[in-house]
């Protein structure tokens, strides 16, 4: 049962029926999100539980990170939202990924994926959001994750793949994430693919740009009407990063990994 009803045991039995409720992360009562109770992990830890019932969920992987000279934008991390899930009591574990790396300077240096998010019960994860894929260095493929890195290789199969979807289970039914895209310039300077979001892939770099733009991050998932303005980019999760160019032209407007 929801909020602060209390259900009694009238009968031959003893003792009263728990109600469903929870504990754990920055809780907050909101009457902007229909008076319901939020729970918000910004850092590993555990969801407590008490009695059953059903709850919203939203998982977000750790973005990607880029490589050095001329990188494409990096995906963002996996998004599952599930709505109406059942929770039976116990603990849950919650793991955080964190964002990945980028290359050090000096070459061509490669980047990584962001680190996978789950939620683990009983020793067995029931929910994963796979890292982002890396936004590359020149010449090389874009990294496959939740939602994939952009590339600044013009080969239209060379950007790295969104996962999240391919995932087994809930995480894949109810998960959000997109491909990289790759670049249609290959001469000096470098512009390079954007990098999937939840909402939508990267765009393809120098699009139509006479100095070349690295193309745009794909869209995030808008949440807002549903979990207020308050958390992610006022209600945006998961959006891409913009691709760049050697000439420092890219893209506005392009934030990559917001959670």
């Amino acid at each position: 049962t929801n909020n602060d009803n209390v259900w009694m045991n009238v009968g031959s039995g003893s003792g009263n029926i728990n109600a469903f409720s929870a504990s754990g992360g920055n809780v907050t009562n909101t009457s902007a999100v229909s008076g319901k109770t939020i729970h918000v992990f910004t850092s590993s830890g555990n969801l407590v539980v008490t009695g059953t019932g059903q709850a919203d969920v939203l998982v977000v992987a750790g973005g990607g990170g880029t490589g050095s000279r001329s990188p494409g934008g990096a995906g963002a991390g996996g998004l599952i939202w599930q709505t109406g899930r059942t929770f039976a009591a116990g603990t849950y574990s919650i793991v955080i990924g964190a964002g990945g790396s980028g290359g050090a300077g000096g070459g061509n240096n490669a980047g990584t994926n962001g680190s996978n998010s789950t939620i683990t019960f009983n020793s067995s994860a029931i929910l994963t959001a796979i890292g982002g894929g890396e936004g590359v260095h020149a010449g090389s493929d874009g990294g496959d994750g939740g939602s994939g890195g952009g590339t600044s290789h013009t080969g239209s199969d060379r950007f790295g793949e969104g996962t999240q979807t391919d995932q087994s289970g809930d995480s894949g039914t109810y998960g959000f994430g997109n491909d990289g895209s790759y670049s249609v310039y290959s001469g000096n300077p470098f512009v390079t693919g954007g990098g999937g979001g939840a909402g939508s892939a990267g765009s393809i770099g120098n699009a139509g740009a006479s100095q070349g733009a690295g193309g745009a991050g794909g869209a995030g998932k808008d949440l807002s009407s549903l979990l207020s303005t308050t958390w992610g980019d006022s209600g945006w999760f998961a959006s891409g990063g913009g691709g760049g160019t050697s000439n420092g032209v890219n893209n506005a407007n392009c934030y990559g990994g917001h959670a």
